[in-house]
């Protein structure tokens, strides 16, 4: 869960992620007269995301088919998946009686490696993050 304290923790990664976010779009606008925001706010969000909740950078400012956003596309690319995303972490209980079925195998594999090998990494190098 979204505690304060965890918010607090994490206030300084998302600083940082908005950061290379106004870069970014500072390059942007002293580039060219005209790009697409709401793909800039999705990579903002996705990196906000990938580093808060699973301690990556995921760099999908500058690499816009970075594997976490294209896996994140996979799961919230289409409304029926944005719903049934939604019951889901919202209320499992309800998902679960009324039949909806997790994720895509290769979503839920992915998140679970990204899981194993974060942790075993934090672990094996004494990392510590302020993150979910």
């Amino acid at each position: 869960t979204f505690t304060s304290g965890k918010m607090k923790m994490m206030f300084s990664t998302i600083i940082a992620a908005g950061k290379q976010f106004r870069d970014f779009l500072d390059e942007k606008v002293s580039q060219e007269s005209e790009f697409e925001l709401k793909d800039l706010l999705a990579r903002y969000t996705t990196d906000v995301i990938g580093t808060c909740a699973f301690g990556l950078e995921c760099n999908s400012m500058r690499d816009p088919d970075a594997q976490f956003r294209v896996i994140g596309r996979k799961i919230f690319g289409n409304p029926r998946g944005m719903v049934k995303g939604f019951l889901i972490a919202t209320m499992p209980r309800f998902a679960q009686f009324i039949g909806v079925k997790e994720i895509l195998p290769e979503v839920s594999e992915f998140f679970f490696k990204v899981v194993r090998e974060t942790v075993d990494y934090r672990v094996k190098n004494n990392v510590k993050r302020n993150d979910f």
